[in-house]
């Protein structure tokens, strides 16, 4: 799976406005190399097989108010039965006098917002598929670090193989 760190940003109606974050844009490739291979507990764990998925996201800050955009495009892979993103809210209770974490280091926390399927069945090749994820109200805020905490959101792509596996 690729992890893409987002920023959600906005503001209250009566604070000054704040210069908006800049849109980088954020490429990324998928490839049997760096594969986190998922399959069932008794599976043996497979080979990893050759493929190369790639995609892109439009901008990793995004106002909270607008919705996430990019596409996903599959170059090469064995037969796909689906491929998703999801949106995570990743919260951090940071190491340091305000907290009881441990001092190891930061305690970390993910809970999936949104899951998107993008695609279903064997997707066609070297096609970019579009996402388009509004921000769900309830469960987005903008992105914020304090001395104990911080909330930042997270942007993940998943590919789950007709042979089971998923990376």
């Amino acid at each position: 799976a690729a992890r893409v760190p987002h920023i959600a940003g906005g503001r209250a109606a009566d604070t000054a406005p704040v210069a908006p974050a800049p849109e980088v844009p954020f490429a990324f490739i998928m490839s049997q190399e760096g594969a986190l291979l998922h399959t069932a507990p008794v599976a043996p764990a497979p080979e990893v097989p050759a493929f190369r998925i790639a995609g892109l996201v439009d901008s990793t800050a995004v106002d909270v108010d607008s919705a996430v955009t990019g596409f996903v495009r599959v170059e090469h892979a064995p037969p796909i039965r689906t491929m998703e993103v999801q949106l995570a809210r990743v919260e951090h209770i940071l190491p340091g006098p305000l907290s009881a974490a441990a001092p190891a280091g930061p305690a970390r926390q993910m809970s999936e917002v949104l899951l998107l399927q993008v695609g279903d069945g064997d997707v066609a090749r070297g096609v970019e598929v579009p996402f388009h994820i509004p921000l769900p109200r309830l469960f987005t805020a903008p992105s914020l670090r304090t001395e104990a905490f911080a909330l930042s959101f997270a942007l993940n792509v998943g590919v789950h193989l007709q042979s089971g596996s998923s990376a």
